[in-house]
């Protein structure tokens, strides 16, 4: 299977790197191809300007480094979105991604008719899964997890699935059991990756 990671945390060695990375490592050993896209390191990016050639064009138009990105939603089977929670939602450089994802990956008629929606571009069968990283008690946040439930189902993706790491933070010993958590919310990753990626 072909594994995308898009991790928006900013901190490359952080909880939500690590985590992701242990997703990333269980899928290559199960014999999975892995991507990964750290989406901080890219410069030459822009929002969605709405200006609705993806229509026409079957694609986003624009050119900068979120491209290679999109095109790799289409190439995978599964696509893992891995963010810590801020300000009560996915990073901001996530956000500014799955603007022009969404708005790229809709068909032109998807609102024609609202109860018989038109989801999107991406073929079937796609899995999701989401990892999310947050200081706050299991269950804060879970609204970050529907919001991208309902991205991907407008893009075509129905199959979603959660990974909640709570109770972590930018200064682990502020925070007691921080370090166990650390080591089962890895493994848990690892676990996950095996369930959705398969086994060799």
């Amino acid at each position: 299977m072909n594994i995308l990671i898009i991790n928006g945390s900013p901190r490359i060695n952080g909880t939500t790197s690590t985590i992701a990375n242990a997703f990333g490592t269980a899928a290559t050993s199960n014999g999975n191809e892995v991507r990964t896209h750290i989406l901080n390191d890219m410069r030459d990016i822009r929002g969605c300007q709405s200006c609705a050639k993806c229509f026409e064009a079957g694609h986003c138009v624009l050119k900068d480094d979120f491209t290679k990105v999109l095109e790799d939603h289409h190439w995978a089977d599964v696509i893992v979105w891995a963010t810590p929670v801020y300000l009560d939602d996915m990073s901001g450089i996530l956000k500014l991604f799955a603007d022009r994802m969404l708005f790229s990956n809709v068909k032109p008629e998807f609102y024609a008719d609202f109860e018989n929606p038109v989801y999107g571009r991406f073929a079937p069968g796609k899995k999701f899964v989401l990892i999310q990283t947050q200081a706050a008690p299991a269950g804060t946040y879970k609204a970050l997890f529907d919001k991208c439930t309902i991205i991907m189902r407008d893009t075509g993706i129905h199959d979603c699935h959660w990974l909640e790491c709570t109770q972590l933070w930018i200064q682990p010993e502020a925070i007691p059991g921080h370090d166990q958590r650390m080591i089962d919310y890895e493994q848990l990753a690892q676990d996950l990756a095996t369930d959705i990626c398969g086994q060799k």
